[in-house]
């Protein structure tokens, strides 16, 4: 016999992602269902074997992805069309008046948007890590770098001719594909150099030794990587790099004297602790005695967990959701 299992409630404090053991979600969009206990959910619908999620060649599935998320969108657009058959049908069948009927319409509706909205924005968001083989190699070619030099020089770094070449495949990848909507396009190739920008900083911080040579080092690769990213790229959708400047200002701290420092690691909230304190480790700190030292990382401590990081923390996060939800909402 079939197990009858405790139906899930519609709330609005949970991601969809959290029912039936999903991954969990902390931002974006209505969070929309849980449930009291854990429930079995059937597995309705299976992927096709003979989906690549694996190779480089197909982008790791990311074709099938695209349209998975777009289909979600399909969806949306279907229910909204529908919305009036579905309010005359639930007026003609439902004999429950706890609540008018169109109102029960709009509530399925709402949810149903909310989850496909954040469905959507979590299929792009792993697409755009899509468009680079390793994240954890990248980052290690970064580290095993030489930083430590005394040299200016005006060749830049390896790694960043391999970047280069991930990302030429990848848009050869998605130009095999047919054209996409310029709108959706610019989306997923901003993404993708955003993540990588990313990863370059979370490289950029775990870096052991560096001298002021290596700093200028590290500026020339990202002029290197804006400059040939942008030649590349159809449509002009990477003429101004995203995140270009939390990348280059990272750099640019190294430089900061003490007090200088804890102010920008005031003003710019969008690094992790680790980030700043190997800022301060590396740049002011370099030279200071150990006693001095510890007190300059205390108080570096103390700048990130006060009041104005986190209200500029806040403002930083809001930004960064309202730009993601511009997209989400076209649908």
């Amino acid at each position: 016999p079939r197990q009858r299992n405790k139906k899930p409630t519609l709330t609005s404090s949970t991601s969809f992602f959290e029912f039936g053991g999903g991954a969990s979600s902390s931002s974006a969009g209505n969070r929309v269902y849980s449930t009291s206990r854990q429930s079995h959910i059937p597995a309705l619908v299976s992927i096709n074997n003979k989906v690549d999620l694996k190779s480089r060649m197909n982008l790791r599935g990311y074709n099938e992805r695209l349209n998975a998320a777009e289909s979600v969108v399909f969806l949306v657009r279907v229910i909204r069309a529908m919305k009036e058959r579905l309010q005359i049908a639930i007026g003609n069948i439902d004999n429950h008046k706890n609540a008018p009927d169109s109102s029960r319409v709009e509530l399925f509706e709402t949810h149903t948007i909310a989850i496909c909205r954040e469905l959507r924005m979590r299929t792009f968001r792993t697409i755009s890590a899509l468009f680079i083989a390793e994240r954890a190699s990248l980052i290690k070619v970064i580290t095993s770098c030489k930083w430590d030099v005394n040299e200016l020089t005006s060749r830049h770094h390896t790694y960043i001719d391999k970047l280069v070449s991930e990302i030429r495949d990848a848009i050869a990848v998605v130009g095999a594909h047919g054209h996409l909507p310029l709108r959706v396009e610019r989306f997923v190739y901003r993404e993708a150099v955003a993540y990588i920008m990313r990863v370059l900083v979370h490289g950029y911080s775990r870096i052991k030794r560096c001298t002021t040579e290596g700093r200028a080092s590290m500026s020339l690769d990202l002029n290197v990587l804006r400059s040939q990213v942008a030649r590349i790229t159809p449509n002009n959708h990477l003429k101004d790099m995203p995140l270009w400047e939390y990348a280059n200002d990272f750099v640019k701290a190294f430089y900061l004297p003490e007090d200088d420092l804890c102010k920008w690691v005031a003003e710019h909230p969008g690094y992790s602790f680790s980030q700043y304190h190997n800022v301060a480790l590396l740049g002011a700190g370099v030279n200071m005695r150990t006693k001095r030292r510890e007190k300059f990382l205390q108080r570096i401590e103390s700048v990130f967990k006060g009041g104005e990081f986190a209200r500029n923390r806040r403002a930083f996060t809001a930004a960064i959701e309202a730009r993601i939800d511009e997209f989400a909402m076209d649908i």
